[in-house]
């Protein structure tokens, strides 16, 4: 594994994507597309050409000291968890079927992480998908600051410079498809409390783990 890799990881549905195109912002960055995994090669041809290798990966919360101990950086975005799971709910990811939504698989892994959580902060540099969306240039000038990046556009220039290159469209929504990149934007911030699934979401965050995340990253303030 090349050195001067960035992993990008968080739950589904937290913005790992948004972050993944916003990183095209910066000209010393090779994105790779789609999710890979930890023996992704950088290629050669571009080896030369690209300070940092950037790699989404799927969420394992138990293996970023694994990351960590090969030389990679990782940044950890993470969301509002009533809004993270009003999207996955929205998205099918996350089935209603039952009344507790603490026994959904899925849910129950996210819980079992978020009760380890300080030891993933530890390791990680955290964005909020929150300040990705309203104050975007603010974490680019963050990233850039940390990592040492170059940016060519601000990221709240690059979703709508994305949307007019196929190419772009194309490598990071798949090899055959051509969706149009959501521009940032704050309207799915608190989508949560239009949710017909509202009260079992608000039932599903008061267990004391993801209380706790809540208040910590300020996710309890004023109820967002």
């Amino acid at each position: 594994m090349p050195g001067n890799i960035i992993f990008i990881s968080g739950f589904p549905r937290s913005g790992t994507t948004l972050l993944q195109v916003s990183f095209q912002a910066f000209s010393n960055v090779w994105v790779s597309p789609g999710e890979k995994g930890l023996n992704y090669v950088f290629p050669p041809q571009e080896r030369q050409r690209y300070a940092w290798l950037v790699v989404k990966m799927p969420c394992g919360g138990q293996s970023v000291a694994g990351w960590k101990k090969r030389g990679a950086e990782v940044v950890f975005v993470i969301r509002d968890p009533r809004d993270r799971i009003s999207s996955a709910i929205g998205s099918g990811l996350i089935r209603t079927d039952n009344n507790n939504l603490i026994e959904c698989p899925r849910l129950k892994r996210y819980h079992n992480i978020l009760e380890k959580f300080d030891t993933i902060e530890k390791e990680c540099k955290i964005i909020k998908y929150e300040d990705l969306c309203i104050k975007p240039n603010e974490v680019q000038e963050d990233l850039i600051s940390t990592y040492n990046l170059t940016a060519k556009c601000s990221f709240s220039e690059v979703h709508s410079i994305l949307t007019l290159d196929p190419r772009s469209e194309k490598t990071l929504k798949g090899a055959d498809k051509k969706t149009p990149i959501r521009p940032i934007g704050s309207d799915s911030i608190g989508r949560w409390q239009k949710d017909n699934n509202r009260e079992r979401i608000e039932k599903f965050v008061s267990l004391p783990a993801i209380e706790a995340f809540m208040v910590k990253f300020g996710y309890r303030k004023g109820d967002l």
